[in-house]
């Protein structure tokens, strides 16, 4: 019988086996950085083009002639002619010339010498053949990964453990991890893999699907419908079959070479090949050694959608942060971009956003954090903003050590308790967390200092005159001549005397708005959307001399000066006469005040387009009384702050010139009127001076302020007549004959009824939620209410002067005071650029591609002259109904209207073959809004570029990028202020942009027509007072925008014709026609060699600002760097 089996051993608890490591679970084998820059390869890996054989079979190379534009020599000798053209410009121009040298040169590009179909048959061949042998061979890579090579007793244990399933095999992606590290041949062998075969096989798998996936792109363009010519498919797909590997080198063999393996998986993961300029730019940032290295590539190079997140997975370390810097409005995209590329299980890449604003608190959370980001390799997103307040923040916390500062005095700190604003001199630090925050803020700032920062759109971000942060710090104290004194009684003529002249330039009725109508009629102002004087010697000859009067007006009862003198000194001529050199200090500081007012502030404030350079922050729609004031400070939230595009306000800075604060505030609220916020406060302020006074409501000086704000909107308080008066002092006679005036204003709809019976101040009551709103919408625009708030509260409360100042430029994102290794890239850079940035690196042909390109009748099919009665919906409905496919309103004449606003209104216009209409939002996302009116995002909606409309708004007319389709047409819109890169960057939102592919049709508002074709001629800048040191311009050195020149206009190439227009056609007439220049015209040929020649006079003269205060910069970050070093080491002495 047999014998018995023996009894089955007890089962070994796991944990036992665990603790005496009996059993051992194993883990991929990871690696955290891809640092292997050179790696053997062979066989077809090795081919050069990876098509060879079918681009020496399908391809013939045909030598093209060079094109040059017939008058690009012309545009650049105007252009180095100009009187404003400096050192800078014309290096500027001798880079043009030799790029167009460059492009003037033949060239051999690769045509097919085969049939479409026979060439769709090809590709198809070559296509199921790749795919089929790439998946062979990750699959062969796979199993070489888990086969054992050597007989040693790791690999026997290995096998062990994959044989009982606690050790995981090694799937293709993370060997592709270690085929990119340099030390991934050495794991692979302790792992006794053969990694010779392993390795080989996944740079063959690597190749054949990056080729497979360039036959998929080639047989895409021939087959789809998309409008596309033949020959203009045959050209694409001849491009794309010839494409070259550059960066693998030979010297190995004929089927053997050297290549960087992370570029190549790069190339499988992104489905891309990359080009060559991509490479050079990769190579200089990541094998150059310089700590500054700035770059041009050209608009839809693939700056931010390929070389950003490239840049980021080999620069970041376990020890080294990245730092992607971009503009605020490019934040959103550019998060986006690098998530998707850096997504893949083979790079594993986080991608995270630093957001810093002034009220973020510095807790050793958010050092944690940051370390954390490092420590993971994490791609950090920032706005500059965002990093010069860290680094301010830590010079403000090293302030409140050292020396606390003191809190603003009397008035302002009643006012800023009143409205709950923190007030900008009150310590920000508590006393028990000021050494923590110290030590903190300086940590963050040690690992931004070892971090590599990549800026991009590094022109506009280091822009001298936008990138300036300050943050006013110590006792706030008030301006001069804002408090009434001994010698003169009267309070606030710091802005009454600016308010004086903004109503004189307000006043539709006035001598002055006829001198601005008139100087409409002659396109020296534009008075869409705001009066904006375009022509600032025609303001000194013809408005100067009006406000001078004005000006005499006000002072006259406030000085013993005679009005003679007083004009005399106040206008063009400046003379000083004897009674002013004999005035007080006071009335010597009013009179001076009033000279440099109209002769150099006013003119620059004229010079602004409200919403577009200044404006105030939107209203949160609170009903609180309190005003916001969360991440911005007590001046951002009531005064007019700057913005960097249309309806895009800064999210830090604000206007450090208080005379430009003062006067755009004036301007901002005449425009935009009270906020409901504002109002709230208003009321507030009312009832607790109403409060305060003693004797019948109806008689108390607040109520019957009350009472004339509502007799101005076109109301009556109840108990009063319509003429203002207390009805229980008129006869009864009077009372029955009171009626409402013949010619009523007009009210917004739903306020009728309030017209009649508007409420007594007394029985305002704030909780009252409807009766406050209908209020505010009866008097949010009474000038009277607006001045009363103004004068008497917001500016007592927040206008002053600190003592010191804390601010952060250009000149520290561009040094190592924040990053030890900064990198740079645009396809428009500027000189104008720290001097620790290094020379700029121009791509070879870059600038001759943009100029050929906009000058290209072809491309740029169409100049349209706006008609005279244009306004932004009329704007948007041609847009619409024109046959195109995108609006770039690069000029900003779309306002008054958010984004959402002018989709819906294109929606309705556009052709039912447009399902959808692509916009940015607040956030600067890309939605869609489809015809049912849902709003999805743009990756979400499905709808094919052909069936969508995209409208650019103003500040996402550079950096962004929305696919259009191949034969797109788009309107742009050109503006005041526009400058060389501004045009280029908005024309090349276009990505195809060619002779019949995608194309550009040009709207021209005829003011800026006419600044097209007057030539500049040098500016006779009025003389200094006598006596006074006034200069016109030395005092607004430092502001972002600056007085434009200008000359008498001339005929320019015979188009002075287009540029007439009848400004006061009458009412009823039909709206004049847009003036059209057609592509086949000689006209409009001049027409684009005229707008780049006024567009590149604009820069010149930026250039010229620009350079001015980058001299500064670069003189004070000489001390500034070593006063930082300074205070870093100070330390705070320890207290008993």
């Amino acid at each position: 019988m047999p014998f018995p089996e023996p009894p089955a051993p007890a089962p070994v608890p796991r944990e036992v086996l665990l603790k005496h490591d009996v059993l051992r679970l194993a883990a991929w084998p990871i690696v955290q950085v891809a640092d292997c820059t050179k790696r053997a390869v062979s066989g077809m890996a090795a081919l050069p083009v990876p098509l060879q054989e079918m681009a020496q079979g399908c391809l013939s190379r045909l030598q093209s002639p060079g094109d040059l534009p017939a008058l690009a020599q012309w545009l650049l000798q105007e252009i180095q002619g100009d009187h404003r053209c400096t050192s800078r410009g014309t290096r500027w121009v001798s880079r043009l010339q030799e790029s167009l040298a460059e492009l003037q040169m033949p060239k051999y590009a690769p045509v097919l010498r085969c049939g479409v179909h026979e060439m769709a048959a090809a590709l198809q061949r070559q296509l199921n053949y790749d795919r089929q042998k790439a998946a062979e061979a990750l699959s062969a890579a796979e199993e070489a990964a888990s086969s054992l090579d050597t007989d040693s007793n790791a690999a026997s244990f290995r096998a062990l453990q994959l044989q009982a399933g606690v050790a995981p095999r090694i799937e293709f992606f993370g060997l592709v991890r270690l085929f990119m590290a340099d030390c991934g041949a050495d794991i692979l062998a302790a792992l006794g893999i053969n990694e010779m075969k392993t390795l080989a096989l996944v740079a063959d798998a690597l190749f054949l699907q990056v080729r497979a996936t360039q036959c998929a792109t080639a047989l895409r363009v021939l087959r789809e419908e998309d409008g596309r010519s033949a020959e203009l498919k045959g050209k694409v797909v001849a491009e794309e079959v010839a494409k070259e590997r550059h960066f693998l080198s030979g010297g190995m063999g004929a089927l053997n070479g050297l290549l960087d393996p992370r570029l190549l998986a790069v190339e499988f993961l992104f489905g891309i090949m990359l080009r060559e300029t991509q490479v050079q730019v990769l190579q200089a940032f990541v094998t150059g050694k310089e700590d500054a290295w700035v770059h041009q590539m050209l608009m839809g190079g693939g700056k931010t959608c390929v070389v950003a997140p490239i840049a980021a997975a080999l620069l970041s370390t376990p020890a080294r942060l990245f730092v992607a810097i971009v503009p605020s409005s490019l934040l959103t995209f550019s998060r986006q971009q690098l998530r998707s590329r850096l997504c893949s299980p083979s790079l594993g890449l986080p991608v995270l956003t630093f957001d810093f604003s002034r009220e973020t608190p510095v807790s050793p959370l958010l050092l944690e954090r940051l370390e954390h980001a490092r420590k993971r390799r994490s791609a950090i997103c920032s706005s500059p903003q965002s990093i010069k307040l860290l680094r301010v923040i830590e010079l403000a916390a090293h302030q409140s050590v050292t020396g606390p500062a003191l809190p603003a005095a009397g008035r302002m700190r009643r006012f800023l308790s009143a409205v709950g604003i923190r007030s900008e001199g009150v310590q920000r630090f508590a006393e028990s967390d000021r050494e923590e925050a110290l030590q903190v803020a300086r940590k963050m700032v040690d690992i931004f200092r070892g971090a590599v920062a990549l800026i991009d759109e590094i022109d506009w971000v280091m822009h001298p005159l936008k990138s300036e942060l300050h943050w006013p710090c110590g006792p706030v104290r008030p301006l001069d001549l804002a408090e009434a004194t001994a010698t003169c009684l009267e309070s606030g003529l710091r802005w009454r005397i600016m308010g004086c002249m903004v109503d004189a330039i307000l006043d539709r009725g006035g001598h002055v708005w006829a001198a601005l109508e008139a100087g409409r009629s002659e396109q020296k102002v534009m008075l869409k959307p705001n009066p904006v004087v375009l022509n600032s010697r025609w303001y000194f000859t013809v408005l100067l001399p009006m406000l001078a009067k004005e000006l005499a007006g006000f002072l006259g009862p406030r000085t013993p000066v005679p009005r003679d003198e007083l004009l005399a000194f106040l206008g063009p001529e400046g003379r000083c006469g004897s009674t002013l050199t004999r005035l007080p200090d006071q009335e010597t500081k009013l009179v001076t005040l009033a000279r440099q007012l109209v002769h150099s502030v006013l003119p620059h404030l004229l010079s602004l387009p409200h919403r577009i350079r200044y404006g105030l922050l939107a209203d949160k729609g609170s009903s609180d009384s309190r005003i916001s004031t969360k991440g911005r400070a007590a001046r951002r939230a009531l005064l007019a702050v700057p913005f960097i595009g249309k309806d895009c306000p800064s999210t830090a800075s604000e206007f450090a010139h208080p005379d430009v604060a003062i006067g755009l505030t004036l301007f901002a609220y005449h425009y935009e009127g009270l906020r409901k916020q504002d109002f709230l406060l208003l009321l507030k302020l009312l009832r607790a001076e109403m409060d305060e006074e003693r004797g019948p409501h109806a008689r108390r000086p607040t109520c019957l302020r009350w009472v004339s704000w509502v007799k101005e909107a076109g109301g009556r308080v109840t108990g009063f007549s319509w003429a203002g008066r207390l009805l229980a002092d008129m006869p009864k006679d009077e009372v029955r004959l009171d009626a409402a005036p013949a010619h009523q204003v007009a009210l917004e709809e739903g306020l009728e009824e309030l017209r009649s019976n508007v409420w007594p101040l007394e029985r305002v009551s704030l909780k009252d939620k409807q009766q406050v709103h209908q209020l505010w919408r009866l008097l949010w625009r009474c000038s009277g209410a607006v001045r009363h708030y103004l004068y008497e509260h917001v500016f007592p409360g927040v206008m002053g002067l600190s003592d010191s100042l804390l601010s952060c430029t250009a000149q520290e994102l561009g040094s190592s005071v924040l990053f030890s290794r900064r990198l740079g890239f645009s396809g428009t850079p500027s000189e104008v650029l720290p001097a620790s940035m290094g020379p700029i690196h121009y791509e070879q042909g870059c600038d001759a591609k943009i100029l050929s390109t906009l000058l290209n009748p072809k491309v740029v099919m169409h100049t349209e002259t706006l008609p005279v009665g244009w306004d932004p919906l009329w704007l948007l409905q041609r847009a619409a109904r024109g046959d195109f496919h995108a609006l770039i309103d690069a000029g900003a004449l779309i306002v008054g209207l958010s984004n959402f606003a002018a989709a819906t209104k294109l929606l309705e216009w556009l052709p039912e073959s447009f399902l959808g209409v692509v916009f940015l939002t607040e956030a600067d996302e890309s939605v869609v809004l489809l015809r049912d009116r849902r709003i999805l995002p743009l990756s979400d909606c499905g709808l094919s570029p052909s069936r969508r409309f995209t409208f650019y708004d103003h500040v996402h007319t550079t950096g962004l990028d929305v696919h259009q389709a191949p034969y797109a047409r788009a309107a742009l819109t050109l503006g005041k202020d526009m400058l060389w890169r501004d045009y280029a960057q908005a024309a090349f939102r276009m990505r195809g942009l060619g002779p019949g592919a995608q194309t550009l049709h040009l709207l021209v508002p005829p003011e800026i027509r006419h600044l097209m074709g007057a030539p500049q001629e040098p500016e006779e800048v009025p003389a200094k007072a006598s006596g006074t040191g006034v200069d016109v311009s030395e005092d607004l050195i430092s502001l972002s925008p600056v007085l434009q020149t200008g000359g008498q206009p001339q005929p320019l190439f015979g188009l002075d014709s287009l540029s007439e227009f009848d400004f006061f056609r009458p009412a009823g007439t039909p709206t004049p026609q847009s003036t059209h220049v057609t592509a086949d015209s000689e006209e409009h040929n001049k027409a684009l060699a005229a707008a780049l020649r006024w567009t590149g006079g604009n820069t010149l003269e930026s250039d010229i600002k620009q350079f001015a205060l980058l001299c500064e910069q670069n003189v004070e970050a000489l001390w500034r760097r070593a006063k930082l070093g300074k205070w870093c080491k100070v330390k705070r002495p320890r207290q008993a």
